[in-house]
């Protein structure tokens, strides 16, 4: 299945992790001086969660946006992989865990978590 872009509402998304808000406000700069967003958030499709682009959310956020252009994958699928940047934060991670804290609002620290997703083009 061929993943497309889509304009999804940023009050829709559920992050996991938190953001740098200096590299928030360099985005925001950016923006305004007329930077294209080029790459798509990546959003796990049935519960909405940010898998890759929290930064760019956030800026998208702070300029009063309401959409933003995202990629939806299915996130518990095996073409979706997820480790650690931080190993000493946890010794194990699991999809359920990224999910139900997004969910609950209780987001790692930025960069906890890495994922890497197989998209067909």
């Amino acid at each position: 299945m061929k993943n497309q872009r889509v304009s999804v509402l940023i009050s829709s998304l559920k992050p996991h992790e938190e953001v740098d808000m200096i590299k928030v406000d360099e985005l925001v700069y950016e923006f305004e001086l007329g930077a294209k967003l080029m790459n798509p958030i990546v959003v796990a499709r049935d519960v909405m969660v940010i898998l890759d682009g929290h930064h760019r959310v956030a800026a998208y956020a702070k300029r009063g946006k309401k959409k933003i252009s995202a990629i939806f994958v299915d996130y518990f699928a095996d073409t979706v992989e997820v480790s650690l940047r931080r190993p000493k934060l946890m010794t194990q991670i699991l999809k359920e865990i990224v999910v139900m804290r997004a969910l609950l609002g209780k987001r790692f620290p930025r960069k906890t978590t890495r994922h890497k997703i197989s998209i067909s083009h």
